[in-house]
């Protein structure tokens, strides 16, 4: 729910989009930590978010990442794994991020990050995402 005032600012832990000539499909970290946890990271998941919160971008992600060429993950493919470690420290998505934030998109009609960054943040299509992606 927005309030009269819109939808309000964007949180500062999400990464802008950066230059797409500026990403590194070789780079160590995003390669270990996944480019879609990266850029779930970007958009503002962090290990530190409720349940709630965790399985809402969880859900979003599988069904976002199913109609966009896998740009983002599908967590139920994890096998085992939690999903609030995949987008953590331990898997250093936290030094990918940066990275993924200058993905230009690629094969399989994969959007870029700027693309899915203003699906959620600029066009705010999914505010209960951005409420979970948002809090601190």
């Amino acid at each position: 729910m927005t309030s009269s005032h819109g939808p309000g600012p964007i949180p500062t832990h999400v990464l802008r989009p950066g230059a797409t000539t500026s990403y590194d499909a070789a780079d160590a970290a995003t390669k270990r930590a996944g480019l879609g946890y990266a850029i779930l990271r970007a958009l503002g998941a962090h290990e530190r978010l409720s349940p709630v919160a965790l399985a809402t971008i969880a859900k979003w992600s599988a069904d976002y990442g199913a109609s966009h060429g896998g740009v983002t993950p599908d967590p139920m493919d994890l096998r085992g794994q939690d999903f609030e470690q995949r987008i953590g420290t331990a898997w250093g998505t936290d030094k990918a991020a940066r990275n993924a934030s200058c993905y230009p998109g690629g094969r399989g009609g994969r959007p870029g990050y700027a693309a899915v960054f203003q699906d959620v943040w600029v066009a705010r299509r999914w505010p209960e995402l951005c409420q979970a992606l948002g809090a601190r």
